[in-house]
């Protein structure tokens, strides 16, 4: 017969805590023109830079970036723009978990596992779209999932 000192502990006791946190810069961007302007066979040509600057003072998810410095190059001239030259939004994530194990046997246990992926539940943006003239050029219209919450069961032999 357990104990009440027992009881709790093998509730209570035991439990291990595990946590993973990331920061990340955003990734470089490169902004292009669909189709094949130079005539070469390749897609995604690099656009015209049209001086100013490319950043907003307040980017949101309609306008990132200053579009207007951005212009798809004439016929058969290649972009001016450099590659990946302003970066997009960056990344913060913090995941925790919690887990115990319990023994059945000498060589058998059964661990119970809950696990918190972004448990502050901060947004990650995707990259703006990139491509001149597009519906979605400059406008943030992804992001990675929410707070993500599982619960699991390993049996351990």
């Amino acid at each position: 017969m357990m104990t009440g000192g027992r009881i709790s502990d093998a509730v209570f006791g035991g439990w291990d805590v595990a946590t993973i946190m990331s920061r990340q810069s955003g990734r470089p961007m490169t902004v292009n023109v669909s189709g094949d302007p130079l005539n070469t066979g390749q897609s995604n040509a690099r656009a015209n830079y049209l001086g100013g600057s490319k950043t907003v003072s307040n980017p949101t998810l309609n306008q990132w970036f200053n579009t207007a410095a951005f212009a798809a190059p004439a016929p058969y001239t290649p972009g001016n723009l450099g590659y990946g030259t302003f970066l997009g939004p960056g990344t913060f994530s913090a995941d925790f978990s919690i887990y115990k194990t319990f023994h059945v046997t000498e060589r058998h246990r059964l661990q119970f596992r809950t696990e918190f992926f972004n448990i502050l539940n901060h947004p990650n943006l995707g990259n703006p779209g990139l491509t001149v003239g597009t519906a979605t050029f400059g406008k943030i219209t992804t992001a990675s999932d929410p707070r993500v919450l599982q619960f699991g069961l390993k049996y351990q032999f």
